[in-house]
């Protein structure tokens, strides 16, 4: 029974893996990277899709450059994944320049990031910005959809600790 159980947790935590790397995503360089490549392990990471038009995006930056200040050295990170796709990649410097994030962000391309998404949530991408967070682990624990209060973030993190 025991080593079912263990048999369960190692296929569980594969099937993750695959799923994180099968995100795929460019650096502003253009260099091929992954959700999985960018997660750090050993702290708790906050991902944000967000487009350059939007609009809600645009407020969050302020307080998810605050909190990835606060935590960076420490206990938590903040990544960006912008869904514009590579050959929009102006519009969404556009987007760094006007709102000058402190977190890095990665490109991926919609359709890509959409699949990886649902597989990873069992649930579709529906807009942006929408949030995943995982633990120091690098496991997914939380989605969210829509405007998130960095200072409910924190308190998850505390309180999961």
């Amino acid at each position: 029974m025991r080593r079912s159980r263990l048999l369960i947790m190692v296929w569980l935590l594969m099937l993750f893996s695959i799923n994180t790397q099968a995100m795929a995503l460019k650096t502003w360089e253009g260099e091929e990277t992954s959700l999985g490549q960018q997660v750090s392990y050993g702290k708790w990471s906050v991902v944000i899709f967000w487009r350059h038009d939007c609009e809600f995006c645009k407020r969050e930056v302020p307080g998810l450059s605050a909190f990835h200040n606060r935590n960076k050295d420490s206990r938590a990170q903040v990544i960006g994944v912008n869904i514009d796709g590579y050959a929009n990649k102006a519009l969404a410097e556009g987007f760094i320049a006007e709102n000058q994030p402190a977190f890095p962000s990665l490109i991926g391309e919609i359709r890509t990031v959409g699949q990886s998404f649902l597989q990873l949530t069992e649930e579709g991408l529906r807009g942006t910005p929408t949030y995943m967070l995982f633990n120091p682990e690098g496991q997914l624990v939380a989605i969210q959809l829509g405007l998130l209060d960095p200072t409910a973030i924190e308190d998850f993190i505390v309180r999961h600790s």
